[in-house]
């Protein structure tokens, strides 16, 4: 398993947590071994740009999920997952949660995206979110 990250952004960010985090996901996930998933880390107006782009919503967000579909030539890439450090710490500090808890929250939820969650229903909402939840509470368990 692979993860590529291109780092854009001004703020600096824990790389070496996103690989770290991905990884654990897509293990316990039973990802093929060969998967990839690239990651990029952007500045607020890329972010905006995007999001009116792809979701059509003109404004900054924290973080942009795009899976490859199965019929594209992929060689094992998953997808690629964009977050935006700078958007990250503002609804980190909106919703009183530590920065780094809502940056491991984030990396999960685009790798689960990735994996075909999602949150299009409320039951597929719940699904996911619990998911997160026990991911998140496994990567932090002592080892």
């Amino acid at each position: 398993m692979e993860i590529l990250i291109s780092n854009r952004a001004e703020a600096p960010a824990d790389l070496e947590l996103i690989k770290k985090i991905s990884l654990f996901v897509l293990s316990n996930e039973k990802a093929a071994d060969g998967s990839e998933i690239s990651f990029s880390l952007v500045e607020p107006a890329e972010m905006k740009r995007l999001n009116k782009q792809y979701r059509k919503k003109d404004e900054a967000t924290d973080v942009l999920s795009f899976a490859y579909n199965e019929d594209s030539i992929t060689d094992g890439m998953l997808g690629d997952i964009i977050l935006c450090p700078a958007e990250i710490r503002l609804k980190a500090q909106k919703q009183q949660l530590r920065y780094r808890e809502y940056f491991e929250l984030l990396i999960v939820h685009g790798v689960l995206h990735l994996l075909g969650y999602g949150h299009e229903s409320d039951s597929a909402a719940i699904v996911m979110s619990e998911r997160e939840e026990q991911l998140l509470t496994d990567y932090e368990r002592p080892k």
